[in-house]
């Protein structure tokens, strides 16, 4: 049988096989084309979702009754930045309690906060956007460093009441015992703080002073660093043996303190810098004295945050709502809280822990100017 087509000659066949190849071609680049304008418009809108996705993040955190004023502007400060903002926040639980009377039982207390804030921690966001940094037993509340969007999932959680920065502050220093009449009280009364314990936070206590010798009972360190290990609180600035001297010195170098037979328990909460990078530092110190250290009479802080307040702050931030906590609990328990004012010649506000209720504010006065500052 015949055939009825005939073989291409070589220039036609030349000519097809080009002709397919730019078909081929334009048909390939077409279709890429097609692939990176679809996956262009993808990311542009999953971009333009995102947004307007954080957006909403940010207006419901904004509107949120759980956060505080501190937090609420560090938020708007971070929307500057391009960076992931990581926030270190105080969370306090829904659930509140009374703290316990000299003859209440801690124990039985640390358990209601313990459930408390485990209840807090199983709606906790993932590692990502969640770390335990601090958690107390006698203090209801959680320190932990948050992403914008753990924020928002801790804000929607029942079992939280408050959210709030966690913010830092420094030691203050006093000066000149006569100006405030101790040796007159001593001449008059003969005390001298025998039989009594106080707990000083501050930047630890130069253990090698003359002056120091036999007052130290105990020493913890809960600074930023804490170059001798947990349970060393050798002061690497000063300020602490300073404050020591003012209550405890033997009068052997340097001027008797006001109570030199009193005993000492060393609590380092400042760094080399006579700093705190956050508030949860100092309560942790507070709780360790709670549950640590009954016995103790008196705790002494010469230091306190940089923002200060003109009335009682037991209920304004989470930082003081906190500090509160520890504060009344050592109270109904026997022992009473000094706190530096830190009002920095301010007339009408102190810092914080100073503004809590049940402490007791202490100004300063100067050898060069002896009154009231």
């Amino acid at each position: 049988m015949q055939k009825n087509w005939s073989p291409l000659r070589k220039n036609e066949r030349h000519n097809f096989n080009e002709e397919m190849a730019a078909e081929a071609f334009n048909n390939s680049n077409s279709l890429q084309s097609k692939y990176i304008s679809f996956h262009r418009d993808f990311f542009i809108s999953s971009a333009i979702q995102a947004s307007e996705l954080q957006h909403r993040v940010l207006d419901q955190l904004n509107q949120s009754p759980k956060l505080d004023d501190l937090l609420k502007n560090d938020i708007l400060y971070a929307q500057q930045s391009t960076e992931k903002k990581r926030f270190n926040v105080i969370i306090i639980p829904k659930q509140q309690f009374a703290p316990p009377s000299a003859g209440a039982s801690l124990e039985i207390y640390n358990e209601h906060i313990k459930k408390t804030t485990d209840k807090v921690l199983t709606f906790a966001p993932n590692k990502a956007d969640f770390r335990l940094k601090r958690r107390f037993l006698s203090v209801n509340a959680i320190a932990a460093e948050v992403t914008l969007d753990g924020l928002h999932q801790l804000s929607n959680a029942p079992e939280v009441k408050f959210i709030g920065l966690d913010v830092g502050g420094q030691g203050a220093l006093n000066e000149a015992r006569p100006q405030v009449n101790i040796s007159a009280l001593r001449q008059q009364y003969g005390y001298t703080g025998k039989g009594v314990e106080v707990a000083i936070l501050d930047t630890g206590i130069d253990t090698d002073h003359g002056d120091l010798q036999g007052r130290v009972i105990s020493q913890k360190c809960f600074a930023d660093l804490c170059p001798g290990g947990p349970d060393i609180a050798e002061d690497d600035n000063g300020h602490g043996t300073h404050v020591s001297g003012i209550i405890a010195s033997s009068g052997l170098y340097a001027p008797e303190g006001g109570s030199p037979d009193v005993r000492i328990h060393v609590v380092k909460v400042l760094d080399s810098s006579n700093s705190f990078s956050e508030a949860s530092i100092i309560i942790a110190a507070l709780d360790y004295v709670i549950n640590e250290l009954p016995q103790v009479d008196i705790v002494n802080m010469s230091l306190g945050t940089n923002w200060l307040s003109s009335s009682d702050c037991d209920e304004t931030y989470a930082f003081t709502r906190s500090f509160s906590s520890a504060i009344n609990t050592l109270r109904e328990r026997g022992t009473l809280s000094f706190v530096s004012s830190m009002n920095n010649a301010a007339e009408d506000s102190i810092g914080a822990p100073a503004c809590i209720r049940n402490a007791i504010a202490v100004g300063a006065v100067y050898d060069t100017n002896p009154t009231p500052y």
